[in-house]
């Protein structure tokens, strides 16, 4: 079982970053820091990243955890992309796919009441 404890939106200027979401998994009492992301119509999470610098100088982002499985992972997200769904249905909301101050001040006190609510999955 999954539990959705914080969905928060992001502004990043010129980035498809649209919000953060952390996600417990129940039975492991084990909790994720995702990222959602946003370009055009297609939409998708990430696990947590961290910048690795190579002996060239070149930068890579190299993932800090995540399932070793590619279905599980694949399963595992797709079940995170529902529930936030889920979520942003009942709290009549969309993804962020450009900037509105007054639509991001709406974002900001959905977040806020959000956080002190348990969703199950």
């Amino acid at each position: 079982m999954l539990k959705l404890e914080r969905y928060e939106k992001v502004y990043k200027e010129n980035s498809s970053l649209i919000a953060e979401v952390e996600i417990t998994i129940v039975e492991w009492k084990y909790f994720v820091i995702l990222k959602e992301f946003q370009k055009g119509d297609r939409r998708w999470f990430n696990f947590p990243t961290g910048m690795k610098e190579e002996r060239d100088g070149e930068r890579k982002f190299i993932p800090l955890t995540g399932f070793r499985d590619k279905e599980v992972s694949e399963r595992f997200l797709k079940a995170v992309r529902v529930e936030v769904d889920k979520y942003l249905e009942k709290h009549k909301a969309a993804p962020k796919d450009y900037y509105d101050k007054e639509r991001e001040k709406q974002w900001e006190e959905e977040s806020k009441k959000q956080r002190n609510e348990e969703v199950p999955f």
